[in-house]
């Protein structure tokens, strides 16, 4: 069985650590209250952190505070931010697996978003009515779709391929597809 190590998180030093099995704790330590008159603050003791879990894509995330400050963080960002590094450029936390509630350090590496497409194409993780993993359009479509932009309007490009005019808009801006040349 893997030993468990947590480590502070970068930026949270001191407040909260994160494990490379992918759980997240807060740190005992004193914060300021108001109600509290005697002292002005309370303590607060070290836990283990419930995540809560996006809907769309069932990331697990946690909210971290700083300052009177709170941020929703993932949790498999943070996993890797400490324990391997910032992400470079360009690059996103990739599942292995495909399960975004597996936030083992092993099964998380930086990639480029092809590299994350293709894990979901090999690991037959499609979302419900969706064709490949993370759209319903096909490369070929896409490329068809750029084609198609001086031709036909972007409704009748929506229509044609069953689609929302938003998702052309971000077609043909490389706002989605963008690593599809």
């Amino acid at each position: 069985m893997e030993k468990e190590i947590f480590k502070d998180i970068p930026g949270y030093e001191g407040i909260y650590q994160v494990s490379n099995l992918g759980r997240v704790k807060s740190l005992t330590r004193k914060v300021n209250s108001p109600i509290i008159k005697k002292h002005g603050y309370r303590t607060v003791k070290s836990q283990i952190m419930k995540p809560w879990t996006n809907g769309l894509t069932e990331h697990q995330i946690v909210s971290l505070s700083k300052n009177n400050k709170k941020t929703n963080c993932p949790v498999h960002q943070l996993v890797l931010l400490t324990f391997v590094s910032p992400p470079p450029l360009n690059m996103e936390v990739r599942h292995l697996d495909d399960n975004p509630k597996n936030n083992h350090i092993s099964n998380l590496a930086y990639g480029t978003h092809k590299q994350n497409f293709q894990d979901a194409i090999r690991n037959n993780k499609t979302p419900k009515g969706e064709r490949n993993g993370h759209s319903k359009l096909k490369e070929h479509e896409v490329k068809n779709i750029r084609k198609l932009k001086n031709i036909m309007s972007t409704s009748e490009i929506a229509n044609k391929y069953n689609v929302s005019n938003g998702c052309i808009n971000d077609i043909l801006k490389n706002k989605r597809w963008s690593w599809l040349k």
